[in-house]
C-alpha cells in the first residue's frame, strides 16, 4: 500500500473501523501522515489548526491502530498497554524513584511499537483475511 491509498483508506474508507486487519503500510504511512502534518502545523505557528488537525484525526489513529493489532491476532484492547504502564510507572516512581516510574512507562510504549513493526498474520485470522491477500 503506498502513502496516498493509506491515508485515503485510513480517513475516508475506513474513519472509525474497528473491525478489520491493516497491514503495516497502512499504519506507518498513517502515522507518517498524522505526525508530519502535526509538525508542519506547529511550525507554521497556528494552534487552532494544530488543534482540529489532532481532533481529526484522533478517531482514525486509533482505529488504524486497532486494526494493526488485529492483523497480529491481537486483541484491540492492548492499545491501552501504555495508559496501563503510565498509571503503575506513576505509582512506583511517586512511592520509589520518578525515573522507575519513566522506565516502566517506556516499556510500555516499547512493546506497542515492537508489534507494530511485526509482520502480520499469514492467512485469516480470528479477525479477518489477510489484508496483502
Amino acid at each position: 500500500m503506498d502513502f496516498m491509498t493509506a491515508v485515503k483508506t485510513c480517513i475516508l474508507e475506513k474513519y472509525i473501523n474497528f473491525q478489520d486487519r491493516a497491514p503495516r503500510s497502512e499504519y506507518w504511512w498513517f502515522a507518517l501522515f498524522n505526525i508530519g502534518g502535526a509538525v508542519l502545523l506547529g511550525l507554521i505557528g497556528i494552534t487552532i489548526l494544530q488543534t482540529l488537525w489532532s481532533l481529526a484525526l484522533f478517531l482514525p489513529g486509533i482505529a488504524v491502530s486497532i486494526r494493526r493489532l488485529h492483523d497480529l491476532d491481537k486483541s484491540g484492547w492492548w492499545l491501552l498497554l501504555p495508559l496501563g504502564t503510565l498509571i503503575l510507572g506513576g505509582i512506583i516512581g511517586a512511592l520509589l524513584m520518578p525515573i522507575i516510574g519513566g522506565i516502566i512507562y517506556l516499556a510500555g510504549v516499547a512493546i506497542l511499537i515492537y508489534w507494530f513493526v511485526q509482520k502480520g498474520t499469514d492467512g485469516a485470522n480470528q479477525f479477518g483475511p489477510d489484508p496483502l491477500a
